[in-house]
């Protein structure tokens, strides 16, 4: 049996739910618990109302056609009227306690009508192995970040199989209308070892990010990948995590930072956050701190050790942390699971993030439930570990072509002061010698010349 944290904000014990933000509204759809395995639960937290973290409680919905843990999320091609939900693992055998792969297809939750629906069924080879286990951890799926003409593709990535054969291979989906095609799998080379619960987190409608994860026995990772979907292509984060971590959880902040959290077990160094800084590939330890009350309940830091949980960011500078275990220790049973909320309050920095965690959360404006406009299959808004961001380039080459321009303007405007100057001193000097007088004369020096020419030819006559 498992232990609970003293704050009850799920009614229900959730680890490994999908996340999803629809509009205004959270959503946690599924997961497991270490009582009854997977769970068909439904639950929804509207962002709009501002709130006691101590007191706040997710809304409970409908319930889902078959209990469901890690599954994938997309949205229908009706402009996202529906959630879509695949993959992942359902019932837990009571012998062997391991958890069946979704054989029953593509869910559908209609968000108007509360109401779920099997959409397919699955038939032949269509799920990628009937044993898959923990491939990767989907992180929160945000509605708004995704285009219309990409949210019906979810991505799968490692697990292990029936053999406990760690895989590292990547596979998609496209949902079509009410039903899928097969899972595809996409040839990259190179691309992140074999693992199991790694995190995977959508940047946007073209880039993946992926990071930590576990091989053998209890060998945690900590590198980090992102994945071009245009090209295909993989590449290797410069930095490192400072810990390694599988089970863990993150966010996308502020088209540049990835935000990690938890996936650490209980006993040992613990790092409970860390920020990846994808334009330069810096990693680092984000400190966090305790807000300062005036009065009623205090803020709470959240355990170092969160796992299989949830996070989500409200608006651009709330983070959310939900659900998942603070203690979790298989082999002493020594099983916790948090039923608490976290809310921290981010203080975006040019290299970094800093956290508050504080005690009350602040509602955001209410936005509609839309996906983004379609997306051109060249947009990219991820730029590569340690590069230079395509924008920066251009203000570059612009920047040097006005330098270029401006110096070339310079040199003309020099020259041509310094013609002006000269055809100005040359007209003085002109000046100078029309003026000079004949001594003797009295004469101008060039009229005197014309006086001595005329003296000179009346002598001559």
């Amino acid at each position: 049996m498992s232990n609970n944290t003293r704050a009850v904000f799920l009614p229900t014990n959730v680890t490994q739910a999908t996340t999803v933000l629809y509009g205004s509204s959270l959503y946690l759809i599924g997961g497991s618990n270490n009582d009854v395995g997977p769970l068909d639960t439904t639950f929804k937290l509207d962002l709009t109302q501002s709130f006691d973290v101590a007191s706040a409680k997710m809304e409970k919905l409908a319930k889902m056609p078959t209990p469901l843990a890690m599954g994938l999320a997309g949205f229908s091609a009706d402009g996202g009227k529906k959630i879509l939900v695949t993959a992942g693992q359902t019932y837990r055998d009571a012998q062997s306690g391991q958890y069946a792969h979704n054989v029953r297809g593509v869910f559908e939750y209609s968000v108007a009508e509360n109401s779920w629906v099997a959409a397919t069924d699955f038939t032949g080879n269509q799920v990628p192995d009937s044993d898959l286990k923990w491939g990767s951890i989907e992180g929160v799926v945000d509605m708004a970040a995704l285009p219309a003409n990409r949210a019906q593709r979810v991505f799968l990535i490692g697990g292990s199989n029936s053999t406990k054969t760690e895989l590292g291979d990547v596979r998609q989906i496209q949902f079509k209308g009410a039903g899928a095609e097969r899972f595809t799998e996409i040839p990259t080379d190179p691309m992140p070892s074999a693992r199991l619960a790694g995190l995977l987190l959508r940047l946007n409608s073209t880039h993946l990010f992926y990071s930590g994860g576990y091989i053998g026995e209890d060998n945690r990772l900590n590198d980090w990948w992102t994945k071009d979907l245009k090209t295909n292509k993989w590449v290797q984060g410069q930095g490192k995590m400072k810990l390694g971590r599988y089970a863990h959880s993150g966010v996308y902040v502020d088209n540049r930072f990835v935000l990690i959290s938890g996936g650490q077990k209980a006993g040992g160094e613990a790092i409970l956050l860390e920020c990846i800084d994808l334009h330069t590939g810096r990693v680092s330890a984000v400190q966090s701190t305790l807000a300062a009350t005036e009065s009623g309940t205090p803020s709470t830091m959240p355990p170092k050790q969160l796992m299989w949980h949830s996070s989500a960011l409200a608006g651009r500078d709330q983070l959310l942390l939900l659900g998942g275990y603070i203690d979790y220790d298989t082999r002493s049973k020594n099983i916790t699971h948090n039923t608490r909320l976290y809310v921290g309050k981010l203080d975006i920095k040019p290299d970094t993030i800093l956290v508050t965690w504080v005690p009350k959360f602040s509602g955001i404006p209410n936005k509609p439930a839309a996906l983004g406009p379609d997306a051109p299959e060249e947009a990219n808004a991820v730029k590569p570990q340690g590069g230079i961001p395509v924008w920066l380039i251009v203000v570059i080459v612009v920047l040097a072509i006005g330098t270029v321009a401006a110096v070339y303007a310079a040199v003309v405007i020099r020259r041509r002061l310094r013609a002006v100057k000269e055809e100005a001193e040359r007209a003085a000097l002109v000046e100078q010698e029309m003026g000079m007088r004949d001594q003797s004369t009295g004469l101008p020096a060039l009229e005197n010349l014309v006086y001595e020419q005329q003296k000179m030819d009346n002598q001559n006559k």
